[in-house]
This record gives structure tokens, C-alpha cells and sequence, in this order.
């Protein structure tokens, strides 16, 4: 059972890298070059009171992984939130291209939280 859940978290990560490998040298450093455009989203929802932590001001809700012209990549483990998050970034023009949800644990937990991936683009 532990194999199969290893394997799955694999899949789903190598896909999710494999989907953000395909872009160009330049979109991999966009997060530097192009501060205007590629900080807006995780500055929206850095500043945003509809996504911070509800017990713990200052802490957002939403993780802008990766974010550039075409591509935002966006993580929680508020199901809540990151489907907020994406009415927010569909109403910008990008469309979803995947979903990925995965477990982690502590080493000293036995707590498992889920988390949720969303990688969008647009044209």
C-alpha cells in the first residue's frame, strides 16, 4: 500500500515537472527579470486578506510556486483557498492545465496534510 502511494507522488511530480520543463530558458528566469509582471500574482495573494491564514496574520494561504507571462503554478493545503485562488487567476485569461494533489508528513507526525497543485497557463 505504502508502494503504491510512493509510486502515485512520484508520477504526479514527475509529470508536473515535466510540464514546467517544457517552457524556455527565459521563462525559467522570469521569477528575476521580469518583476513587473511575474510577482504579481504572489504579491495579490501575499497582500490579500480573502487569503491569509485565519489564525496566523501575515501567513498566506496560497503559494504562487512559479509565475511568469504564460504560467502560473499555485499550492495549498486549503482546498477552499486554491479553488478561490483559481476563479482569481481564470478571471486574468489562464486556463487550467493541471491539478495535482498529494500527501506529506512531518517525521515526527503522524498527521498527513493534503496538498494541492494547480498549474495554469494562457496563450
Amino acid at each position: 500500500m505504502m508502494n503504491n502511494k510512493i509510486l502515485f507522488i512520484s508520477i504526479i511530480a514527475l509529470s508536473a515537472i515535466g510540464f514546467l520543463s517544457n517552457h524556455s530558458i527565459g521563462d525559467a528566469f522570469a521569477q528575476t527579470t521580469n518583476a513587473t509582471q511575474t510577482v504579481k500574482w504572489n504579491n495579490f495573494f501575499a497582500t490579500s486578506d480573502d487569503f491569509e491564514h485565519p489564525t496566523i496574520p501575515g501567513i498566506a494561504l496560497i503559494d504562487v510556486l512559479y509565475e511568469s507571462d504564460k504560467t502560473v503554478t499555485l499550492e495549498s493545503t486549503y482546498v477552499d483557498s486554491i479553488w478561490r485562488a483559481v476563479d482569481a487567476v481564470k478571471a486574468d485569461g489562464y486556463k487550467i492545465d493541471d491539478v495535482v494533489q498529494y500527501e506529506t508528513r512531518a517525521f515526527s507526525s503522524d498527521n498527513i496534510h493534503l496538498n494541492f497543485m494547480v498549474i495554469m497557463s494562457k496563450d
